[in-house]
């Protein structure tokens, strides 16, 4: 003699998914900055860092003395070498996707 346990009823539904919501429209890519203006832009920064290094190698040297010339352009260069670097990698890195 067979025991036949019954089984719970479950509605036919219950085990087909949901159907997919249908797409909607695709949005536009966010615009990227050309590379050429990112090449632009760093020349022109690293222009104003030698200009600014040069102006204080000036000073230096019309006021002997205190600091050669080259020590303070080294230092200038790695003062803002120390802030610059961050900002530059976080922008970089802010530009892949």
């Amino acid at each position: 003699m067979t025991t036949t346990v019954p089984q719970p009823s479950v509605p036919p539904t219950a085990s087909v998914p949901a159907p997919a919501p249908a797409p909607g429209p695709v949005p536009p890519p966010a615009p990227a900055t050309a590379p050429w203006v990112v090449a632009v832009l760093a020349a022109i920064g690293t222009m104003l860092l030698m200009l600014l290094c040069a102006g204080v190698a000036v000073i230096a040297w019309l006021r002997p003395g205190a600091a050669t010339p080259i020590s303070v352009m080294a230092t200038v260069m790695g003062a803002v070498g120390t802030v610059a670097a961050p900002l530059v990698s976080l922008a970089l890195m802010g530009r892949r996707r």
